[in-house]
């Protein structure tokens, strides 16, 4: 029988760890399975388009850009206005195109079916922005897709909805639903395991990841590669991370429709809690990191996230220790920069 999510949480916090100054540790460090290999590398997924504005590693370093704006918050609510201005500077300079219309018109096509996945877990107070996903989908609208192409999507419908997104199941117009409103398709991820993916990756034509960054008692953090987790039915049954989370992330219609990272910074949780709710926005914000690269994304993420830690007065030993498995086998696998020398960091400063 497989956990759900919220069941596997619990009983960690219940009896299988113990909190360290702060630092939920758990009893047991996952640990790789020695007789488990990685499955061969996918075929591409069959006529899948990548523009040939996409430009990573290893054919050429990935770039990240990292968009900061002084006056995004307003009190305690996202200026959107300055939001906006983030995705416009920020796709410009990641596209290297004058406009951001015309950079948004690169990227996607008017008939293609767009999945932008979110993260809206129900054990958190902190979710990837609404407001931010909002710019997101006006930006596509504006550059020509129409509203009934966009579908905004994480696990559960009702998470959507406590994290501030407007469900839509059967539109007119941008849609948004969890998992259950599309049937599931058993997708082998090793030898040994298969995991059942929603047909909504399936359906689409091209996949906007906005993950929110947060730290991780298993995987050391979670942004964009973790993301995916909220893609699978059985997302319990992926804590090997450092085998699970690249072979995942491996999958053709992961990997291969991916088009762009949209890495949610406005908020971040550096510390878990010894409870329920879990993750918490314990830092306030004003940055967002746009790649094409997923692997990249989470890298520089790693940077900051070790950043805010040390200014927090906190240790990011445990999480650096956590990642380091999963990091490297996502450069062997082929997913993306995994080293900082790989990457080039751009930097903009708004407001």
């Amino acid at each position: 029988m497989q956990l759900s999510r919220k069941e596997f949480l619990r009983l960690m916090t219940a009896g299988l760890g113990t909190l360290l100054g702060g630092v939920w540790l758990p009893a047991c460090a996952p640990q790789p399975t020695p007789s488990a290999t990685l499955a061969p590398t996918a075929a591409p997924a069959r006529g899948v388009r990548r523009p040939s504005i996409i430009k990573m590693y290893p054919a050429s370093p990935s770039t990240v850009v990292r968009a900061r704006h002084a006056g995004v918050w307003s009190g305690k609510q996202l200026a959107s206005r300055a939001v906006r201005e983030m995705l416009d500077a920020s796709i410009t300079k990641l596209t290297g195109l004058q406009d951001a219309k015309t950079a948004w018109q690169a990227l996607f096509a008017p008939n293609e079916q767009i999945a932008i996945k979110v993260n809206a877990f129900s054990d958190s107070l902190i979710w990837t922005h609404a407001p931010l996903v909002d710019a997101i989908a006006q930006s596509l609208i504006d550059a020509g897709i129409p509203a009934d192409n966009l579908l905004i999507y994480d696990h559960g419908t009702s998470e959507l909805e406590t994290a501030g997104f407007k469900v839509n199941e059967n539109g007119p117009g941008i849609r948004c639903y969890g998992l259950g409103t599309e049937t599931i398709k058993d997708e082998p991820i090793t030898e040994k395991l298969t995991v059942s993916l929603t047909n909504i990756l399936k359906k689409a034509d091209a996949v906007i990841n906005v993950p929110i960054l947060k730290t991780h008692w298993i995987a050391g953090i979670s942004f964009a590669l973790k993301n995916h987790y909220g893609s699978v039915i059985t997302p319990s049954a992926l804590h090997d991370v450092e085998r699970l989370l690249p072979a995942l992330n491996a999958l053709p219609d992961i990997k291969d429709k991916t088009r762009l990272v949209v890495g949610d910074i406005l908020e971040a949780c550096l510390k878990v809690s010894g409870g329920f709710p879990y993750w918490n926005a314990d830092h306030v914000g004003d940055t967002i990191l746009m790649s094409f690269d997923p692997v990249a994304n989470d890298a520089v993420g790693m940077e900051i996230f070790k950043q805010l830690k040390a200014d927090a007065g906190q240790d990011s030993t445990f999480n650096q220790g956590l990642s380091e498995g999963w990091f490297a086998n996502c450069g062997k696998a082929g997913l993306g920069a995994n080293d900082m020398k790989d990457i080039k960091l751009e930097e903009i400063k708004l407001g």
